[in-house]
């Protein structure tokens, strides 16, 4: 009696993949920015054009030490800054990061 007791996960007969790009930016605004990085990219292309092209999710970067936890190299906190700096296409509007520095700072003024 092979699978006996295996439950197959119900199928909503969603492709998640092929939602609208308007109701992928209104689920997206709602998740942690490091979420967008390095998990919803990661999940299908049309995803990861929707997070890599659109600057609307990019105009409020936040990046607190609770959203950075797991994340120990400084380099690897100013990387994630700095790609998010530059995914919000100079629409910027607010900016706030567990890790900054100087250079940080003159990359945001650049952008």
């Amino acid at each position: 009696m092979e699978g006996e007791g295996k439950k197959k996960p119900p199928s909503c007969g969603c492709n998640w993949a092929e939602l609208p790009r308007d109701a992928l930016l209104v689920i997206f605004q709602k998740i942690r920015m490091i979420e967008l990085i390095r998990v919803l990219e990661w999940v299908c292309r049309s995803w990861q054009k929707v997070v890599i092209e659109e600057p609307i999710l990019w105009r409020r970067i936040h990046l607190t030490d609770r959203d950075c936890k797991g994340l120990h190299s400084p380099s690897s906190l100013l990387y994630l800054t700095r790609l998010a700096i530059d995914r919000s296409g100079g629409q910027l509007e607010e900016f706030s990061a567990y890790v900054v520095n100087d250079n940080m700072l003159r990359y945001l003024c650049d952008r």
